[in-house]
């Protein structure tokens, strides 16, 4: 049970960065172009990859160790979101970071389902799933006043940098806590023939 605490820590951390990193990039690009148009479409840019990039990132999770792909993937995200504090970033670079950010979450989040079926055996998947869900939905919520609270009282570059911060510690937490595994298609084939 140890195991599933250390992956709904690491996806309640990550979810909340992720939220506050939303509400610092429409505060940050508001300022910046005071275009409500162009901050709606920065906003998008963190929704719209997961739709395309879903199903050919996904398979990643069948492919490589569940374990080292969420503990990749989240360190993947940590430099593209601190890269998102640079003051002087473009508004075009600020979309292509967003875009990667949201592209490499896709990996993450299918490793983490994908193991959840290891970590949490017979009837227990079926409660921890549920929690999975509803921290997702939990997240969004108070990610979103939790993430204005933040942003107000540092400032949209802090935040984002904090929001990096949050990957380094969900990679640390599946990177202790989380039991090795191999890959899912070393697996299949090791299994005796029928």
């Amino acid at each position: 049970m140890g195991e599933f605490r250390v992956m709904w820590a690491a996806q309640a951390i990550s979810l909340l960065g992720n939220q506050l990193a939303q509400v610092a990039l429409a505060i940050l690009v508001y300022h910046r172009t005071h275009s409500a148009f162009l901050t709606a479409l920065a906003y998008a840019f963190s929704y719209l990859p997961q739709i395309i990039a879903g199903p050919v990132l996904s398979g990643l999770a069948d492919m490589f160790p569940r374990r080292a792909v969420m503990i990749c993937f989240d360190l993947v995200r940590l430099p593209l979101v601190a890269a998102m504090a640079i003051p002087a970033i473009p508004f075009w670079a600020l979309c292509v970071l967003v875009t990667g950010t949201t592209v490499s979450g896709v990996p993450f989040t299918a490793a983490r389902s994908a193991l959840l079926p290891d970590v949490l055996p017979g009837d227990r998947l079926a409660l921890g799933s549920a929690i999975g869900n509803v921290t997702n939905q939990f997240s969004q919520v108070i990610g979103f006043a939790a993430g204005a609270l933040i942003v107000a009282w540092l400032d949209p570059y802090r935040a984002l940098l904090l929001d990096a911060l949050t990957f380094a510690v969900s990679a640390l937490l599946v990177w202790r806590g989380v039991t090795r595994r191999p890959a899912p298609s070393s697996m299949v084939e090791s299994l005796p023939p029928e």
